[in-house]
């Protein structure tokens, strides 16, 4: 959950909501989430919080992802770096090294 930047009350909800997020538990009962889990969860959280879904709608925006094909691209989207962010990072940068210098 900490890595989700959620609570795990919010992450069991998930898991009955989503049928296909279901990590397996080990004897203790604990959950053992593997990288697809890992990797849903995030797509989960993009839908809900920043594209504003209702938890129907990502259903059945991931329910159609996974009819197309779309789903697995969709799941690794998540941690790619385009030239655009890496542009605004560096401007970014940039600007902290201006006002560290000012500061200094």
């Amino acid at each position: 959950a900490e890595a989700f930047g959620v609570n795990t009350s919010l992450i069991r909800f998930w898991e009955k909501e989503f049928p296909f997020l279901s990590p397996v538990k080990n004897s203790a009962g604990q959950r053992i989430y593997r990288k697809s889990d890992v990797e849903t969860v995030f797509l989960i959280k993009r839908l809900l919080y920043t594209e504003r879904y209702s938890i129907e709608g990502a259903k059945r925006h991931i329910k159609e992802m996974r009819k197309s094909g779309d789903l697995k691209d969709a799941k690794k989207a998540r941690g790619t770096i385009n030239e655009d962010k890496l542009k605004c990072l560096a401007e970014v940068r940039s600007s902290l090294n201006e006002l560290i210098d000012f500061v200094s």
